[in-house]
């Protein structure tokens, strides 16, 4: 890319090329006041404080979670359900992905075209997801118009129909992404690396989905998830904008205070419908079994680079190391002048970047080194980085790191609260 932008620039000077004006020299300032010739102090820091959420918990054991932001009149509502791709029973993985994507695709009252439509007019999206831990559904929208996107919301969160033609759509799409991802290194090292890391356990099993596993899902499969885990006492609905707390409260139990848990129990639903229902407490994260040191290689014919990842399994987010472990991955490959990034990028010229980084869910997520190379320097790029890991394991971080990767945390915690979606 730069190659060509020189050329470009230099085909740039010749078509418009005019007679050159004589050099001269030039003339230097006579101004020598201190401002001028002095780096100026960096600024005073301002104590930043971010928003606390009130908080509520309906009868029905639904959390109602409200930030008030009166500055533009937008709200943004998030509706939370504390289960995701390691809630798959064994076997049936992409079940949780699945039921995520079809949410807003019918419901028993509306069809998909019917959601759109109502959407639509309202100037908005609903988006839905799923990762490790937790399914969502998002809509951000004008406050005057909230009544009626929250109503859509609300029904598609509590009253999926799954109809069967939107299925069959949504699993041509979910088997062609499977297909394209075979395609990006990035995600082959990802998957080899979940799958490494976790074997059998929950987080191991979310990388193993397969377009075979999701031309297995059922209708019914999608139901007994949803059935079984979007339940008020596994939810949150959190409300950020233009809304008084008690107004935003009043609107979610409206809505959403009706949502009860089905009273059969969870062993008679199991054999009266013959599927795969988990029952007792909803799964947990739980521990991971250590793995031996092991190298795995994904050949890729032809590849112009090498894709490198490493990791082990690391701690949970609610670990009490959580901040001393971001502070540490900040000096080591957080950052762009981390020491990753500035041995194998700057000094000798491996790659454009490297990183470290950790995933924090509810069970003991993965640390992770990660770029990307040549072919031919893949295996010294490999030393350093291990290098540069065993060095900051044994010998620590200097105190000018520490003070400088705590500014750093520091000055970009604003940035975390400055959209509804990010808080």
């Amino acid at each position: 890319m730069r190659r060509s932008s020189l050329v470009l620039l230099f085909m740039i000077a010749a078509c418009s090329h005019t007679p050159a004006r004589q050099a001269s020299e030039p003339t230097p300032s006579a101004d020598t006041q201190a401002f001028r010739i002095e780096q100026p102090l960096p600024a005073q820091r301002h104590e930043f404080v971010g928003p606390v959420p009130s908080k509520q918990i309906l009868p029905n054991g639904l959390t109602v979670m409200v930030i008030e932001k009166h500055e533009l009149p937008l709200v943004a509502v998030q509706v939370v359900v504390r289960s995701g791709a390691s809630s798959d029973v064994k076997g049936h993985e992409g079940v949780a992905q699945m039921t995520a994507n079809m949410l807003q695709w019918g419901t028993v009252k509306r069809t998909a075209a019917q959601i759109d439509e109502a959407i639509e007019i309202l100037g908005t999206t609903i988006q839905t997801s799923a990762d490790l831990d937790a399914t969502q559904a998002f809509v951000q929208v004008l406050r005057d118009n909230l009544p009626q996107a929250f109503d859509v919301l609300a029904d598609v969160v509590q009253n999926p129909a799954f109809p069967a033609d939107e299925l069959e759509r949504v699993r041509t799409q979910m088997r062609t992404t499977l297909l394209q991802e075979r395609d990006v290194p990035s995600r082959l090292a990802s998957r080899a690396l979940f799958q490494t890391l976790y074997g059998d356990h929950p987080y191991g099993r979310t990388a193993a989905v397969t377009p075979e596993l999701i031309n297995k899902i059922k209708r019914d499969d999608l139901k007994v998830f949803h059935a079984q885990h979007f339940r008020p006492d596994n939810t949150a609905v959190i409300l950020i904008g233009d809304i008084k707390a008690e107004d935003a409260a009043a609107l979610v139990a409206q809505r959403f205070g009706g949502w009860k848990s089905g009273a059969t129990s969870c062993e008679a639903k199991s054999k009266k419908t013959k599927l795969p229902w988990v029952c007792g407490a909803l799964p947990v994260a739980s521990a991971v079994t250590p793995r031996k040191p092991n190298i795995i290689l994904v050949p890729r014919a032809g590849a112009a680079q090498a894709q490198i990842l490493a990791g082990h399994v690391s701690v949970p987010r609610a670990s009490p190391d959580y901040f001393p472990l971001v502070l540490t991955n900040l000096v080591l490959g957080g950052q762009f002048n981390s020491r990753i990034n500035m041995n194998l990028r700057e000094d000798k010229g491996y790659t454009y970047g490297a990183s470290s980084g950790f995933y924090y869910g509810r069970g003991p997520g993965p640390f992770f080194v990660a770029t990307s190379t040549r072919p031919e320097v893949a295996a010294p790029a490999i030393h350093e980085l291990v290098l540069e890991v065993r060095k900051i394991r044994e010998s620590g971080v200097t105190e000018a790191e520490l003070g400088s990767a705590k500014s750093n945390y520091i000055e970009s915690l604003p940035g975390e609260f400055e959209t509804s979606r990010a808080l």
